[in-house]
């Protein structure tokens, strides 16, 4: 009878595949999240140092885009209304969840 070689054995194949199987799982859902968060970033950063508007055009600007929004009375209400509302929306949700819990606790 023949022997399979070295490390081929059912047992071999099987200790194997355990170890590479969570990589092999989950290796598409990395590489998607790596595309989605790092790549698409980098390309939206690129974009924003240039001087599009509605469609991409890659005329070099700089950060002369960003000079333009924080200045703008516009920008600087829309980011006060936004860290107002995310400040109240927090500590709303947390006063009327820890109220529930006394309530329920009670």
């Amino acid at each position: 009878m023949l022997k399979p070689p070295l490390g081929l054995t059912t047992d071999g194949m099987r200790a194997r595949l355990t170890e590479w199987l969570p990589l092999i799982i989950l290796l598409p859902s990395l590489i998607a999240s790596f595309v989605y968060v790092f790549v698409f970033t980098g390309w939206t950063f690129y974009i924003s140092l240039s001087d599009s508007s509605l469609l991409p055009s890659y005329g070099w600007v700089g950060f002369e885009n960003y000079e333009k929004l924080w200045s703008s009375r516009r920008w600087n209400i829309a980011y006060t209304n936004l860290f107002l509302f995310s400040g109240c929306s927090v500590v709303g949700s947390t006063a009327i969840g820890l109220r529930l819990a006394v309530v329920i606790y009670q």
